[in-house]
């Protein structure tokens, strides 16, 4: 149901019976609910956050319009809440591996969207207790190398901890 909310959703037209403010709402409580019921990450988790983007159709003349999306900040914020049960999980799903490069990686740019900016996503790093995810001594090694390098390119890193 949150896939159909989320398609009608991204519609420019408004023809639907329910309003576009109700479909919203209807896709939170579904992510929302989802979360609080689900212990690790998987991409069911993933596709219900993406189905929470609003979309707003701006008209750009002659009868065109262009589409913009918007993560509401309760999508973002049950997503940031549901981190506390998997960041491990989190953290290997955002090492993006060059193509067909071996051992060159990047960080994916969504937690720089869900932290607002790179800054936030670090600052959001470092309040988190490296004894208690196995995985974040080693990211943070690997975040440092990729920072150093403007978050533009892919860097070579050998991970010991995080699966590639």
């Amino acid at each position: 149901e949150a896939d159909l909310a989320r398609h009608i959703n991204h519609s420019h037209r408004d023809s639907f019976p329910l309003q576009k403010k109700e479909l919203n709402k209807i896709c939170l409580e579904y992510f929302n609910k989802y979360c609080k019921e689900q212990k690790t990450l998987n991409n069911q988790v993933y596709r219900l956050f993406h189905d929470c983007k609003e979309t707003e159709w701006i008209p750009k003349g002659n009868s065109t319009y262009t589409s913009q999306e918007t993560i509401p900040l309760e999508a973002k914020n049950i997503l940031q809440d549901f981190m506390e049960k998997d960041l491990d999980g989190f953290l290997v799903s955002w090492v993006q591996a060059e193509g067909f490069k071996e051992k060159s990686y990047s960080v994916s740019t969504f937690p720089r969207d869900l932290f607002g900016d790179w800054a936030g996503f670090e600052n959001y790093l470092e309040k988190q207790d490296v004894d208690k995810w196995k995985n974040l001594s080693e990211f943070k090694k690997f975040f440092s190398v990729f920072k150093a390098k403007d978050f533009m390119v892919y860097v070579p890193f050998e991970f010991q901890t995080i699966p590639r």
